[in-house]
């Protein structure tokens, strides 16, 4: 019993002094601010484990396209088919044909000039008109 008092009397003389209090409470403040840097960089890190994951998996699928598209590569009618449409190969006794496809560009821009063409023949039109009705 005389222990506990003796411990009692030795934690009022050191927490009576401002000095230990104000030291107290900088430790106190110090590892709080330790403890919320900690948990900062720790939800970084899961942060950035979490993008690693989603870079990882699209990594996979493309690994797994370009083996498909290898096997794909390595099948005689697609090499057949590249050496005809890219190449222009043919087999003796053959005549190859390369037909141009009308371009859907092209026919935009004509109908662009069409229509400039008409406004500009108004705009012509109207200006003789202001000429000769002024």
């Amino acid at each position: 019993m005389s222990n506990r008092k003796s411990d009692q009397k030795l934690l009022t003389i050191i927490f009576s002094q401002p000095l230990i209090m104000i030291l107290v409470l900088l430790l106190s403040i110090l590892a709080i601010l330790s403890l919320r840097e900690s948990d900062r960089k720790a939800n970084l890190v899961k942060e950035n484990l979490v993008n690693n994951q989603k870079n990882v998996a699209k990594l996979r699928d493309e690994v797994k396209n370009k083996k498909e598209l290898l096997i794909s590569s390595q099948n005689d009618l697609y090499k057949e088919k590249i050496q005809r449409n890219e190449l222009l190969q043919q087999r003796p006794g053959e005549m190859v044909l390369q037909v141009a496809l009308p371009n859907k560009e092209s026919q935009t821009s004509d109908q662009q000039k069409t229509i400039s063409r008409q406004e500009q023949w108004q705009s012509n039109w109207q200006a003789w008109w202001k000429l000769i009705a002024d």
